[in-house]
């Protein structure tokens, strides 16, 4: 049959494709691991200059059980990364960490639960005013209070294209388009960001560097995602509202560009993904009513990770599901987290 529609056919493409880097058994795992990791950074093009990657400083307040750290840290020549540290004022030396990304028409104020801090800035009123229209019909945006409720810090970070770091509305696509004219992705500055502010943040705050949690919701449990892929010293991953095939999310419905990575259908698909963070703990939530990530793909690729590269040990790998659309869903993730803590 000839195929006149050219969509069609770089759909029958990615459809009858098979992911080069799917693990197959014919090499020990961790040789499979480091090759498929440098392949990924390869795929993602991350910045190969770093900045200073050092605190700098603004402000610190101190708030009604926890203390905000507002800084920024260049993270490539100057650019900076605007953040977020909330620690729990109890006194401890040392807290463990959840770092948590907002995602698309979110930002960091909204992340950290601190909508009024928008204030000072250009339309700063105005957007104090839609970051708590926001967080009062969706609370669970506001992810770093469960951080904080479970006596962790919480880092939050300005992802660019969002917020501070996008002319306060998303610009995703102008920036993975001028990205792309570069050699670099979207995503991957992203992640080189996310890298270099935890270098920063372990070695200028108080924090302990065992089980790091890095969570997200949509865009950002996607850059969760490809963040524990990259960086091994992420010990628990717990994406939101993302963990779906590429076939049944980004080919089969329209995406932001931030999302596409090109070539990478070629080498991997999502749950081929997860096996860059095994042993390391995946929990993904999902709702089954997702229009943009449809729930079928979930599914695929929550068996794709299950039976290739979580089988030994099934107790590192959670799917938790709600009836409910595209959301954080923080109380079904932090359960999860406890649940696991009280089984250790």
């Amino acid at each position: 049959m000839r195929i006149y529609n050219s969509h069609y056919y770089e759909v029958a493409g990615v459809r009858q494709s098979m992911p080069r880097f799917r693990f197959r058994g014919d090499m020990p795992f961790e040789k499979w691991q480091s090759a498929a990791r440098d392949r990924l950074k390869s795929l993602l093009c991350m910045p190969q200059n770093r900045g200073e990657c050092r605190v700098d400083a603004l402000t610190r307040k101190l708030h009604d059980g926890f203390i905000e750290y507002r800084f920024q840290v260049e993270t490539e020549y100057n650019f900076y990364t605007q953040c977020y540290l909330l620690t729990p004022d109890d006194k401890k030396e040392a807290h463990k960490l959840c770092i948590c990304f907002g995602g698309h028409g979110s930002n960091m104020h909204i992340t950290a639960g601190l909508p009024d801090n928008d204030v000072n800035r250009a339309k700063g009123e105005l957007c104090a005013l839609e970051n708590k229209r926001i967080l009062s019909e969706n609370p669970e945006l506001g992810m770093a209070k469960f951080a904080l409720e479970a006596g962790r810090a919480a880092l939050v970070i300005e992802s660019r294209g969002f917020g501070e770091a996008g002319d306060d509305e998303p610009s995703c696509t102008e920036n993975a388009k001028t990205a792309l004219l570069m050699g670099r992705t979207l995503m991957g500055e992203r992640v080189h960001d996310a890298v270099c502010v935890l270098d920063a943040v372990l070695k200028e705050f108080s924090i302990d560097k065992e089980e790091i949690i890095a969570t997200g919701y949509s865009g950002g449990g996607t850059l969760a995602l490809y963040f524990a892929a990259v960086d091994e010293r992420i010990a628990i991953c717990a994406p939101s509202s993302c963990f779906c095939s590429f076939e049944r999310s980004i080919v089969d419905i329209s995406h932001c560009l931030c999302n596409h990575i090109p070539g990478i259908r070629l080498d991997f698909e999502i749950g081929d993904l997860a096996g860059l963070i095994y042993p390391r703990e995946l929990i993904i939530a999902a709702g089954e009513s997702d229009p943009i990530f449809p729930y079928e793909g979930v599914i695929e690729s929550y068996e794709l990770a299950l039976k290739k590269y979580y089988a030994e040990d099934k107790s590192k790998i959670s799917l938790l599901t709600s009836p409910k659309g595209h959301l954080y869903y923080a109380e079904l993730i932090w359960n999860e987290i406890y649940s696991k803590n009280n089984r250790k």
